[in-house]
């Protein structure tokens, strides 16, 4: 091969290198860019999801000034901020049940609560050793209540409901879950509470007297909780359960989304109103 063929392959080979490091440059570069895009979008959302926080609870709050009761179960505010559109569920914790308060702050077993929990599984057709392997789960000794119920256990109150995945089977779990919390004063909202959980407070609360409460404050809001205890049927067991049933609730939950194009960030906070504050319990962005 002649001296020309030589440096003509070498040009090739040359220019072929330097074409294919020029693609690679031009793709980390498009990378990079993208990085960079997707960062601005992603904090700008971010920005975004806690000013809809601050809205949507200082919202919920102007509006609560003016009742005495709280009625509705869940609200959704929406709006748009920089191309962003933003969607916040609020939804009542005390219509739930809350599972810390299965166990006392000194570490003892709440047997009341205990037992309601128990009726809220036998109602739902759900196995009522749940009731022992979650105290165990939360309690602060090393006893079992079930054989296995000590096992993984935290020995302390739940941050979140996501830690009920050790306690339940995922079927069951979907079955339990819209009917409980882990933020609040474990007062129930007899206004929004849904009928299985009125049910559940009391033993001799039938399914005919919980549709008759539901009725009634279809008809109108509890404003007190001696028009709740007035229902028909309800005067001595509304008594007895006067002490952990409110009209008014003070804690929720706020399921906030951001979107813009194609971009989707989540972000779930539990927060309670005291003294006329927000007291943000817990942040969770998926």
């Amino acid at each position: 091969m002649s001296n020309r063929g030589n440096v003509l392959i070498v040009v090739l080979l040359v220019f072929t290198i330097t074409i294919s490091l020029l693609f690679d440059f031009i793709r980390r570069v498009y990378l990079f860019i993208n990085i960079t895009e997707n960062y601005k979008i992603s904090e700008t959302m971010s920005v975004v999801l806690k000013s809809g926080y601050t809205y949507a609870t200082e919202q919920l709050k102007e509006y609560l000034k003016r009742l005495d009761y709280t009625d509705k179960g869940s609200q959704t505010i929406e709006d748009r901020a920089d191309d962003v559109l933003i969607s916040a569920i609020i939804t009542d914790s005390n219509s739930k049940f809350n599972v810390n308060t299965l166990v006392y702050q000194n570490g003892s077993i709440n047997n009341r609560n205990y037992q309601i929990f128990r009726r809220l599984l036998n109602i739902l057709k759900l196995d009522e050793a749940y009731a022992d392997k979650l105290v165990d789960y939360i309690d602060f000794d090393n006893v079992r209540r079930t054989s296995d119920g000590e096992i993984n256990s935290k020995n302390y109150f739940l941050f979140s409901l996501s830690e009920l995945g050790y306690i339940f089977n995922a079927e069951d779990l979907e079955k339990i879950k819209p009917y409980l919390t882990c933020i609040g004063d474990g007062m129930i909202n007899v206004n929004t509470a849904e009928k299985e959980l009125l049910m559940a407070l009391h033993n001799d609360i039938s399914e005919e007297l919980a549709n008759r409460i539901i009725d009634k404050r279809t008809e109108g809001p509890f404003k007190t909780k001696g028009e709740f205890i007035n229902v028909a049927g309800m005067n001595v067991i509304g008594i007895n359960i006067s002490d952990i049933i409110t009209v008014k609730s003070s804690s929720f939950i706020v399921n906030l989304t951001a979107s813009k194009d194609d971009f989707r960030e989540v972000v779930e906070a539990g927060f309670e109103l005291s003294g006329g504050q927000v007291k943000t319990r817990y942040w969770k962005e998926y």
